[in-house]
């Protein structure tokens, strides 16, 4: 299971935090925000890739901490915290949810929006494509 997670660095000073995340990827439309509350959770979802901002999807933490727990069709798990200055790059195919731990903040990069290009499966679609794997 191809799941990345790395620190950034901070190179803030005495006036706060700063954090260069290198996108080497062009043609980023948009950067989606995040604000979630602790205790939240999301449904879990999983990518095909049909959308070039899932493929791999990308995210970094800018403030709290989250729980994840992915599976890929092997129906091998991996279970992660992500804390701030953080980024998380999951694959296509890898089932992934998570859950809030301290209230979060958290951006995604985008090449394509979803309403351009709907990207986003549910466990039953997992499921189907296990069973055929």
């Amino acid at each position: 299971m191809d799941i990345q997670k790395y620190k950034l660095k901070n190179q803030g000073d005495h006036r706060g935090d700063i954090f260069h995340w290198p996108l080497t990827r062009a043609g980023i439309e948009h950067i989606s925000i995040f604000h979630r509350h602790i205790g939240k959770k999301n449904y879990g979802h999983f990518h095909k890739g049909d959308n070039p901002s899932r493929d791999p999807e990308r995210l970094f933490m800018i403030k709290g901490k989250m729980k994840m727990w992915f599976e890929d069709l092997q129906g091998r798990k991996k279970e992660l915290i992500i804390k701030q200055g953080e980024v998380l790059i999951t694959p296509k195919y890898i089932f992934h949810q998570y859950e809030i731990l301290e209230d979060a903040i958290f951006i995604e990069p985008r090449i394509k929006t979803e309403e351009e290009f709907p990207d986003t499966y549910d466990y039953e679609e997992f499921i189907k494509l296990k069973s055929n794997f």
